[in-house]
């Protein structure tokens, strides 16, 4: 059949005719969820952009290989990012479970987060500034920051930057943990070392803490990248992940130069806080 329309014989006419009908007929009965897409779709945005403040807050450490899995978080059914829809032998697509958005402590709104870090701080460290309102939501969403706070520290030596993410775990990302023994949960990467960025990135320490069926749920994390000191610790607890990091500057990336000589937490510090109940003892009204 010729694929010019205008070179159309009266036979190619008709096969196009027969074409539609079979087409036609196919999807008949087909229902397309489409009230279905638009809620999977605003929840994967909402996770998108709360993941994106993430990796903005640590200056973009993060490897092309880490966003490509977040990319896919709720389909990825291995911890090998690949682009061909297969992993470990298995088809992903296949074996994927659906993302089912569930109330929990990742639903706490910013002013809560900033009320409970406050009083997990040590002394002559305190929480100056943070935002209070999300200016990167989706059309008909609250602009009211809801699971993470970005914020600013005032040190010993001088003011820093923090940031507390709490985010629910897929179903999906739970399968991934058991498999990898805890060391990918979905989008979330707790293997030590990590991938990097940059040859010019210094780790400097890297722990984990197994749980009792020996998968990963904890990493502390330290990196130096041109005299500015990031630290950081992922907990998975209670079907999510409470991550909270720090660095000695003030640069919306937290980027050189630093702010301040020394991050304005300790390594055990930050563990304190990141490790606290108070964060998955909370929930929202009515769940």
């Amino acid at each position: 059949m010729s694929t010019d329309l205008d070179d159309l014989t009266p036979d190619d006419l008709a096969d196009l005719d027969d074409l539609r009908d079979l087409m036609a007929r196919a999807l008949d009965d087909v229902d397309v969820p489409v009230g279905r897409m638009h809620d999977r779709a605003a929840v994967d945005g909402r996770r998108l952009r709360r993941r994106r403040s993430a990796l903005v807050g640590v200056g973009g450490l993060a490897t092309a290989a880490a966003v490509a899995v977040f990319a896919v978080p709720l389909t990825g059914g291995d911890t090998t990012a690949r682009d061909d829809g297969y992993a470990g032998g298995h088809n992903r697509a296949a074996d994927s479970v659906p993302f089912v958005a569930k109330p929990g402590y990742w639903d706490m709104p910013v002013a809560e987060i900033a009320s409970r870090l406050t009083d997990l701080l040590p002394q002559r460290v305190s929480l100056t500034s943070y935002e209070r309102t999300n200016t990167d939501h989706a059309p008909g969403e609250s602009d009211v920051v809801i699971g993470y706070l970005t914020g600013t520290l005032s040190g010993r030596t001088g003011p820093g930057s923090v940031e507390v993410m709490l985010t629910q775990l897929s179903d999906q990302a739970q399968r991934d943990g058991a498999v990898s023994q805890g060391e990918t949960w979905g989008d979330q990467d707790l293997s030590c070392p990590p991938e990097l960025s940059s040859p010019d990135i210094e780790v400097r320490t890297c722990a984990t803490r197994s749980d009792a069926s020996g998968r990963v749920v904890e990493r502390e994390l330290e990196m130096v990248d041109h005299g500015v000191t990031y630290r950081e610790v992922k907990i998975v607890a209670r079907g999510g992940v409470v991550y909270a990091a720090t660095a000695n500057s003030t640069q919306r990336k937290w980027t050189a130069p630093p702010s301040a000589s020394r991050n304005p937490l300790t390594l055990d510090q930050l563990a304190r806080i990141a490790t606290s109940p108070v964060w998955t003892s909370w929930a929202p009204s009515g769940s």
